[in-house]
């Protein structure tokens, strides 16, 4: 079966997704939801979104910053214990700091590398299937016989 998996970063982009049956992921960045940046006790808005995307039959995985400022390291330290309680299925990480952070965090649910992590060849696949690593977003700028060739070495 075919498994089509959706990034969002807007609400209105999740509202008409979350309904389509040939969705099976949603990549849902971290600012669509305002009680991250309030540092609410509790992220009320994240958990009504993966609640009803698990409704639907689909996983909801949080997409973090292209850039992990140190403000925003902060926002995340001071919500973690309530992120990691929540219902998402993973996490999407754009770089290699927020690797760190989730391993300082001992973060124990699927990490998923976004293309910002390059994972295109041999080595870097080696180098991240180690770290636990196993799933990867392909670069938007790859052709179909660049995807293929690059497809079929994992």
């Amino acid at each position: 079966t075919v498994r089509i998996r959706a990034y969002v970063e807007e609400t209105e982009q999740l509202e008409a997704l979350v309904n389509l049956e040939e969705i099976s992921d949603l990549y849902v960045n971290y600012s669509i939801f305002p009680s991250i940046f309030a540092k609410k006790t509790e992220l009320a808005d994240l958990n009504r979104w993966t609640d009803e995307i698990h409704r639907r039959k689909k996983k909801c995985y949080l997409v973090l910053p292209v850039i992990f400022r140190e403000s925003l390291r902060q926002v995340f330290d001071g919500i973690w214990d309530r992120l990691a309680e929540t219902g998402v299925d993973g996490i999407v990480i754009r770089n290699c700091e927020e690797y760190e952070f989730l391993k300082r965090h001992h973060f124990e649910k699927p990490v998923i590398l976004d293309a910002n992590v390059y994972t295109f060849n041999k080595r870097s696949r080696e180098f991240w299937a180690k770290k636990g690593c196993g799933r990867d977003t392909a670069p938007v700028e790859l052709n179909l016989k660049e995807l293929s060739k690059g497809l079929r070495g994992r």
